[in-house]
């Protein structure tokens, strides 16, 4: 955790190295009727993702970052730091919208909206986003591109901000607390066109 006062003990801590590794954490999670939260960068200065005596699904194992073949788009893993995606795309010259502390988990940033250096030519983290491979509170994995699930990411910034001291349930807003598994991102160049983030 970033914030040094927060003090609260998980009863365990699922290091998620893949997709299937984080809907496996939801189920179990669910079976034990154990409180669930997820950590992406662990820097929510509240300490929203760990709840005590619950099961953090933690996406440290979930850090890489890749280019597509024309570097137009970057794909991220949930545990992305924002200096793991700002080296991964500057290899290209490309940029995704993000915010300011290298330190900062992506995914976090992107359901809080993701304001930084340059929102007002690129818009905010979560208007990039250009599809999400998405982990449901029952643990189905599914992909929601934006062209499809258009208001998906918005639904996701919603519900973090309401349903982060709700217990899990089958609720909306807890399936939608949990939309992003892993990100990615697609990026533009730094001088033109917008950047795009998606995830995985």
């Amino acid at each position: 955790m970033w914030n040094g006062t927060v003090d609260k003990r998980p009863a365990l801590i699922a290091v998620c190295e893949s997709t299937a590794d984080v809907s496996a954490a939801v189920r179990a999670a669910r079976e034990l009727g154990a409180p669930l939260s997820v950590r992406g960068g662990g820097h929510q200065v509240a300490g929203l993702s760990v709840r005590e005596n619950g099961l953090v699904v933690d996406l440290s194992g979930l850090r890489g970052v890749r280019l597509s073949d024309d570097a137009a788009t970057a794909y991220a893993g949930g545990g992305c730091l924002l200096g793991d995606v700002d080296r991964g795309c500057a290899t290209a010259g490309r940029l995704v919208p993000a915010g300011v502390v290298s330190h900062t988990g992506l995914g976090g940033l992107a359901l809080g909206g993701g304001f930084g250096w340059t929102f007002r030519n690129f818009g905010l983290t979560c208007d990039n986003i250009a599809a999400a491979e998405v982990v449901l509170a029952d643990g189905t994995v599914v992909r929601a591109p934006r062209t499809a699930t258009p208001s998906c990411c918005g639904r996701c910034a919603a519900a973090a901000a309401t349903s982060a001291s709700s217990p899990p349930s089958n609720s909306p807003r807890t399936r939608s607390r949990r939309c992003f598994s892993a990100r990615r991102s697609s990026c533009s160049p730094t001088c033109r066109g917008p950047s795009r983030t998606t995830s995985r």
